[in-house]
């Protein structure tokens, strides 16, 4: 059963520790050569086309009207933040261990949740003392509808 389903489905079944080391893993070179070459390139592609849609109001429109929803306005403006804050939080807590990375689920899930809750939480200070008065004070100056 060697062939392009085999190894498609061989891809998608792929563990981490087999596929970290490129000759153990079930998937082809030539796919792992793809991926590597093109995944990036896909996943820009890809996103680019949804966010086409989305701004054209034609990307699944029931998720559309549930993404539209007022609920979502604090959590979108916390996320870029955090995703800008993360690496120096990761850093801060990578740098300062004495000893190596243990990789155990539990301990990948509770850092996990530690690095999400410091970057958010530095997210939301950054956006209270930063962004918020800013925008306030930039409202005032060239007028406008506040938030």
């Amino acid at each position: 059963a060697d062939g392009p389903v085999a190894g498609r489905a061989a891809f998608f079944q792929c563990d981490l520790l087999t596929c970290a080391d490129p000759d153990r893993s079930p998937v082809p070179r030539l796919l792992q050569y793809v991926w590597s070459g093109f995944g990036i390139l896909a996943w820009c592609a890809g996103l680019a086309i949804i966010m086409t849609l989305c701004f054209q109001n034609r990307f699944l429109p029931l998720l559309q009207d549930f993404m539209h929803l007022p609920l979502w306005q604090p959590l979108a403006k916390l996320t870029y933040s955090a995703y800008l804050i993360h690496t120096s939080v990761l850093i801060l807590d990578y740098c300062q261990r004495d000893g190596p990375v243990i990789f155990s689920p539990p301990a990948f899930f509770l850092h996990f949740v530690a690095f999400t809750v410091c970057s958010l939480g530095a997210a939301l200070c950054i956006f209270l003392l930063v962004e918020k008065p800013f925008s306030n004070l930039q409202m005032k100056v060239f007028g406008g509808a506040g938030e």
